[in-house]
């Protein structure tokens, strides 16, 4: 049966400066794998906030900001609601590759998950 998210470990993308020069990387975080039309984005902790990252190449693609008296299950729901507005277009697609291939990072960043609903329709992903 299929379901609205998988917990994880996923990998984000990261600038670092090591001896002066940035370098791009990939370090793994613990978090949850949502699926929105054709793409998987996980949800993931930076300190008190919720990153939100694009699964294939690990971009962080918004943050978000805990309100006022706003627990962890409300910020989650909020974000998600959030994430039903995500529209990316396959011309930022193969920029995002283009950057990935420059920056040495592997493609995908991250395993596809098989069998989520899509939060926007509920339907069961398929792979390509």
């Amino acid at each position: 049966m299929a379901k609205k998210s998988m917990c994880g470990i996923y990998n984000k993308s990261v600038q670092l400066l090591d001896e002066g020069v940035q370098k791009t990387d990939l370090i793994p975080v613990s978090g949850t794998m949502y699926q929105i039309g054709a793409y998987q984005y996980f949800t993931h902790w930076e300190g008190d906030k919720l990153a939100v990252s694009e699964a294939s190449s690990g971009f962080r693609v918004s943050t978000y900001k805990r309100m006022r008296g706003e627990t962890d299950s409300q910020l989650i729901k909020r974000v998600l609601e959030r994430m039903k507005e995500f529209n990316p277009s396959l011309a930022d697609w193969e920029k995002v590759k283009s950057i990935m291939k420059k920056n040495g990072i592997p493609y995908p960043a991250n395993k596809w998950v098989s069998n989520l609903k899509d939060i926007k329709s509920n339907e069961e992903s398929k792979k390509d």
